[in-house]
């Protein structure tokens, strides 16, 4: 059993391409820091 903890962002930046960015602490045994980044399409 574990607990996830995180916040993450959008940039807008114009157009139809908004990059992101999330951190996430895994709380589990020994944690673990997660620090995800992509980019999403409005179609």
């Amino acid at each position: 059993m574990g607990l996830n903890l995180g916040a993450g962002a959008n940039f807008i930046i114009g157009g139809s391409v908004i990059p992101f960015a999330e951190l996430k602490y895994v709380i589990i045994d020994e944690g673990q820091l997660v620090l995800m980044g992509g980019v999403k399409f409005n179609i």
